[in-house]
């Protein structure tokens, strides 16, 4: 199982972001998704917790993550990959399934796309815990129709073009997996 470096540090991250546990792994995995400092340093305020407590945690942080891993810059890749197939994507936007697959059509709406893929928070969870990454898909024109399978054949095709090795049973209903990834970003700010 591949594993996010700062499960060998003082703070590992907390098994869910929204999921309660101690302070120091909350914020731990708010940096794992890419939170910026403000962003998280605004909530503590909100709860009393003293900035000296992240301050701590990015400190750690920086020190075992100074850059992107390899799959991170795939997966950022990736939005480009997808927009030349005509289709957007939503990375760690929605919580479950509905809202990322809602913030995905949204931005394929705007970005005047056929369709969408997505990755949920929960999938960004599972990724840094487990290295494995579902991804969802739809068009625009008939969601939930077996056309989706076409759409989910362009986003397995994207996934290749970057690197990733996705599995996919080719089922329009069915979500693309990547598994063994290694997803770590550096800190935001």
């Amino acid at each position: 199982m591949t594993r996010h470096a700062m499960f060998d540090s003082k703070f590992p991250p907390a098994e869910g972001l929204y999921e309660p546990d101690e302070t120091t792994s909350e914020i731990c995995l708010q940096l794992c998704h890419g939170w910026s400092a403000d962003m998280i340093t605004a909530g503590l305020e909100d709860d009393g917790v003293p900035v000296s407590v992240f301050e701590e945690v990015r400190d750690e942080y920086a020190r075992l993550v100074p850059e992107a891993s390899e799959d991170a810059k795939r997966i950022d890749a990736l939005r480009d990959a997808l927009a030349k197939r005509d289709l957007a994507f939503s990375f760690d936007e929605g919580y479950d399934m509905g809202e990322a697959a809602e913030d995905g059509a949204d931005v394929a709406r705007e970005d005047a796309r056929k369709g969408y893929a997505y990755c949920t928070m929960q999938d960004v969870d599972s990724v840094i815990h487990t290295g494995e990454l579902l991804f969802g898909f739809s068009s625009l024109d008939n969601p939930g129709d077996e056309s989706d399978a076409e759409i989910g054949q362009a986003v397995v095709d994207a996934l290749e073009e970057v690197g990733l090795s996705p599995e996919w049973n080719g089922s329009h209903t069915a979500r693309i997996e990547c598994s063994g990834l290694k997803f770590e970003l550096p800190l935001a700010d």
